[in-house]
């Protein structure tokens, strides 16, 4: 508004101002995931998704990252990769809405060799154009596959001898899904005794007949021992 001190006129005029609230993307992810042991885990089918009403053509940048594993992607197509590569534990990619979305769904991530313990997915997705990002984290779980089968407790007299054994019956036995070859490590040990192994065929010894027995070797190679 303005006014004249001279003649008493008062004149004002008005503008409009819209004021444009600009949205966020959005990750849709889950929050946790169990791997199996030297297995690749597959996510559902679109149970991860990106979301971005601010979005114009190929305006959004996506970035995953794992610390333990590798990421694979469910397709490429109409993507390019501002750093990393396909099939490794880092990359950032360019592309639309519907080709990120491809490549999300049915996403695969794969831990590194003998791995199993706690590792992260990270994903965080950028608009270039208004430069507002989002993330999400999917926390893994890497199982191991080993499981030993063995009694609770074994009772025996002053001065004898114990045989761990299917005839028993106690025997101790070891399974292991991941396994490849020889590529298994046992320790035993105990307090106040000696151990002797049942068999020492194909199998790498240190400490036989004592009271810490470490063996590597195949797992029918290692599952008979006797405890004196």
């Amino acid at each position: 508004s303005a006014h004249n001190a001279t003649d008493g006129l008062t004149g004002s005029a008005s503008v409009a101002i819209d004021v444009e609230v600009i949205t966020p993307p959005v990750i849709m992810a889950p929050g946790s995931a169990v791997v199996s042991l030297n297995t690749t885990y597959t996510f559902p089918i679109n149970s991860i998704s990106i979301s971005d009403i601010a979005a114009t053509g190929a305006a959004d940048f996506l970035t995953l990252s794992a610390t333990d594993g590798t990421i694979s992607l469910a397709s490429t197509t109409g993507l390019s990769f501002a750093n990393g590569a396909n099939n490794s534990s880092s990359m950032t990619i360019n592309g639309t809405l519907t080709n990120l979305d491809l490549a999300l769904s049915s996403l695969q991530y794969t831990p590194n060799t003998n791995y199993f313990g706690a590792d992260t997915l990270k994903l965080s997705v950028k608009d270039a154009t208004d430069n507002l990002i989002a993330t999400a984290n999917i926390a893994l779980t890497v199982t191991s596959s080993i499981v030993i089968t063995a009694p609770s407790q074994q009772v025996l007299s002053e001065n004898t001898s114990a045989t761990f054994s299917t005839g028993n019956p106690n025997a101790i036995s070891f399974t292991d899904t991941g396994v490849s070859g020889t590529s298994d490590s046992v320790l035993l040990t105990v307090a106040n005794g000696t151990l002797t192994l049942g068999s020492t065929t194909g199998l790498t010894v240190v400490g036989n007949n004592t009271a810490s027995i470490t063996m590597n070797g195949t797992l029918a190679r290692s599952e008979e021992r006797r405890v004196g």
